[in-house]
């Protein structure tokens, strides 16, 4: 919870240089409204996963802490860490194909919500048994919401602009990476 705290401030300076490098780099002068929506919304869903990738690895940093505080055993500390990729990995395939049945925007949305309650829940979490079963529930978030950062993608840029857009995207996921590594 510290380190979620401590890193708070840093969320808006990335979000707005996530949406003025998409701005830059898309070339958009700030009058065309279309165009900046669909940069906002690239913004939007690159932040999200950001997220995404973001949680697989900053458990990694944490885990000494947390078994710690939670007087964990080293089996339960490898669910902290592999629960919420399993959930993500089994649920992923499922993810994309509800997103084609009940809407991209809808399911990233209820994934970003699912995953945000659950972060909360996970920072919030008494004991081990709890804390695997939110990791499990954030896996099954990002499940839900990170299939359809490509489907949006794919469906709102075209040509040279969706080339740009990906470019960033593959940006994020490597910086998502990093940072979870560094934070």
């Amino acid at each position: 919870l510290m380190l979620l705290t401590s890193i708070q401030p840093l969320w808006g300076f990335l979000i707005y240089d996530i949406y003025a490098m998409t701005l830059r780099l898309a070339g958009i002068q700030h009058e065309n409204y279309y165009a900046e929506m669909v940069c906002g919304l690239l913004t939007i869903v690159l932040v999200g996963q950001f997220m995404a990738i973001l949680d697989v690895t900053i458990v990694n940093v944490a885990i000494t802490t947390i078994q710690h505080d939670l007087a964990a055993s080293g089996a339960a500390m490898q669910l902290v860490v592999g629960g919420y990729t399993i959930a993500y990995a089994v649920l992923l395939v499922t993810g994309a194909r509800l997103g084609d049945l009940g809407g991209h925007r809808r399911l990233f949305l209820g994934g970003l919500g699912l995953f945000t309650a659950a972060s909360l829940a996970c920072g919030l979490a008494a004991d081990t048994g709890t804390l695997i079963g939110f990791r499990l529930a954030q896996g099954a978030g990002a499940a839900l919401m990170v299939p359809q950062v490509l489907s949006l993608i794919q469906r709102s840029f075209d040509g040279a602009g969706r080339a740009r857009a990906l470019s960033i995207y593959a940006t994020v996921i490597a910086g998502g990476a990093v940072a979870g590594q560094i934070a």
